[in-house]
């Protein structure tokens, strides 16, 4: 059983801080080789914070489900293994746990698990997500580096030429996609924005919203992109996360809107909810 008086934020945040300094940062994970975190018989990916979590466990299949799906489908734990905890997001100060299991702890009978495929053409989603995203910027080519500025609502990025791969060129054009949902025309984050450029805390929750948004987005792709990790890179977002608790909880949940808004993903109440009654 989960405890009830335990600060959920700052265990879950102190979890994700142990990963930095053993290395490992949360939201640059390969997404090679294995689906996105989702529920085995519901199919329902994993949204926000649990993405991270999830993601980052060393299962070979990131397919997952609670102890009253593997009662209704005639499963059961093996002997000696844990639960993960993932949450429900009620509002920002309240989260309700539950508990998942990965397949690989269960077991199971083998015709619910799906044989995993790989994309055969995930430039080919790349430049769909692109093109599909509702109101989006015009993308130019006139400087030699990526620029997003909310005022002028321009995303100014090098030609593909430039890049050391096409995978490369979509890892920076995807986030300066979720940067310009920040616009007034799309999700109005533009007065954090705005304070961001005197309150070094709020440029650190949009810096994380972008970087968290471009790395859901090349899950959805299937793509990877060289990603550069310094010491100094995960010192500072150590400090962060110790001053504020809840900075890596805000920017998933503000990363998963920019995502589903570039999507056209519509998310009904349903799809918060595990334990309901399967189809058989």
């Amino acid at each position: 059983m989960i405890a009830e008086d335990i600060d959920l934020h700052q265990c879950i945040t102190e979890k994700i801080i142990a990963m930095l300094e053993e290395g490992t940062v949360p939201w640059q994970t390969s997404w090679l080789g294995k689906e996105v975190p989702q529920n085995l018989l519901t199919k329902r990916p994993y949204r926000g914070i649990n993405v991270l979590l999830l993601s980052n466990l060393t299962y070979a299949r990131n397919l997952f489900l609670t102890e009253s799906q593997l009662d209704q489908v005639g499963g059961s734990v093996l002997p000696g293994e844990l639960p993960h905890v993932v949450v429900m997001e009620r509002s920002e100060k309240k989260l309700n746990p539950y508990e998942v299991y990965n397949i690989s702890q269960c077991r199971l009978p083998q015709e619910l698990i799906p044989r995993f495929t790989v994309e055969d053409d995930p430039i080919g989603i790349c430049h769909r997500i692109v093109a599909r995203m509702p109101q989006r910027p015009p993308i130019v080519h006139n400087n030699r580096q990526l620029f997003y500025m909310i005022e002028n609502d321009v995303i100014d990025i090098q030609e593909l030429d430039y890049y050391d791969s096409v995978m490369e060129f979509f890892a920076d054009l995807f986030g300066a996609l979720v940067a310009s949902t920040a616009h007034k025309t799309r999700l109005d984050r533009t007065e954090m924005v705005k304070r961001g450029r005197i309150d070094p805390s709020l440029l650190e929750l949009e810096n994380l919203i972008q970087e968290i948004g471009c790395w859901f987005l090349k899950s959805v792709a299937g793509i990877e992109s060289q990603v550069y990790t310094s010491q100094a890179y995960i010192r500072h977002w150590v400090k962060q996360m110790r001053s504020n608790s809840h900075i890596i909880f805000t920017a998933c949940s503000l990363a998963q809107e920019a995502v589903d808004y570039i999507l056209g993903t519509q998310v009904s109440e349903n799809d918060y909810f595990e334990d309901q009654e399967l189809p058989f």
